[in-house]
């Protein structure tokens, strides 16, 4: 069970106070050193943001830790909409720790917030970062698939697919009942730990910048988050059965009726639009005409 983060705030920094005491022992107490802090590794740069691994002592052992730093962001007029009605504008870093907060304090699995750093440096843009621990051993459904594809293809292990689908569903629908919607819901941030034998089978979100926040108009994010999820299971692998059956237990049904029947085809549409989507960014990032014709993911 996720205890709530308690969380210290100075200039430009929240940091979980379970932290506190490992980032002074290592000078990582100010906006200024973490930000200019290079780490051990360099895992991904892409052009707004840059994530950096490294691992800092305290007196009983080593972290292992993940730095995200965003670029310097443009956030307009709505720094002073939110002054006006008593919210302030949030940077990209800043939003996803108090969205992984809000996960944990709701007991939706996710990754460790460390810290976060918000700074203006000018009225309308700003630079963040945040911090995270090591989720090990959890790993990405992506990764899953990659390395380890025979978990879905053999015959035997079809038990497990059934019941990862059935955690993956009840995931997504605890998190829209409490008034949470992933706009990236893929194979990419959903975590376990692959343990085939674990009834339990422990799943995780991560990656929360993109999460809305929302008490009403919620019946698009089931189509959303689903089409989202069903674009990034492999044809091969995930059948039109394997498909059914996540949006089923998503509604908690047995039997579709006239209105799931429409609610799925409205699924697979929308995942055709993103298969569409995603197969044209691909081709110009490959500097290649984009063809249509594709094969859509939500045919088994």
């Amino acid at each position: 069970m996720h205890m709530p983060i308690k969380i210290s705030r100075s200039a430009h920094l929240y940091i979980n106070k379970t932290y506190l005491e490992l980032l002074k022992q290592n000078n990582l107490f100010s906006f200024d050193s973490i930000w200019r802090f290079s780490g051990d590794q360099m895992v991904k740069r892409i052009k707004h943001r840059e994530i950096i691994r490294f691992n800092l002592q305290d007196n009983y052992r080593s972290h292992r830790l993940f730095l995200k730093r965003h670029k310097r962001e443009f956030v307009g007029i709505t720094r002073f909409i939110g002054k006006t009605f008593g919210q302030q504008a949030h940077s990209q870093g800043r939003i996803e720790f108090e969205n992984i907060c809000e996960f944990r304090k709701h007991q939706i699995m996710t990754v460790v917030p460390v810290a976060a750093g918000e700074r203006y440096v000018s009225c309308f843009w700003v630079e963040s970062f945040l911090i995270t621990a090591d989720f090990t051993p959890f790993i990405s459904l992506e990764t899953l698939i990659k390395k380890e594809p025979d978990v879905f293809a053999t015959p035997d292990k079809r038990s497990y697919t059934k019941r990862l689908l059935y955690k993956i569903a009840q995931l997504a629908r605890i998190m829209h009942a409490y008034g949470f919607h992933h706009q990236d819901f893929n194979a990419t941030h959903i975590l376990l730990c692959f343990e085939p034998d674990n009834a339990e089978l422990p799943l995780a979100l991560f990656d929360l910048q993109r999460v809305q926040r929302r008490k009403v108009f919620k019946q698009r994010w089931m189509v959303k988050g689903l089409a989202r999820l069903n674009q990034t299971l492999p044809q091969q692998l995930f059948s039109e059965e394997d498909r059914r059956y996540l949006f089923k237990s998503y509604k908690s049904i047995k039997r579709m009726q006239l209105n799931d029947h429409l609610q799925w085809l409205w699924i697979k549409r929308k995942t055709s639009r993103i298969e569409r989507h995603t197969q044209k960014i691909m081709a110009l990032k490959r500097n290649q005409p984009y063809q249509a014709g594709f094969e859509s993911t939500d045919r088994p």
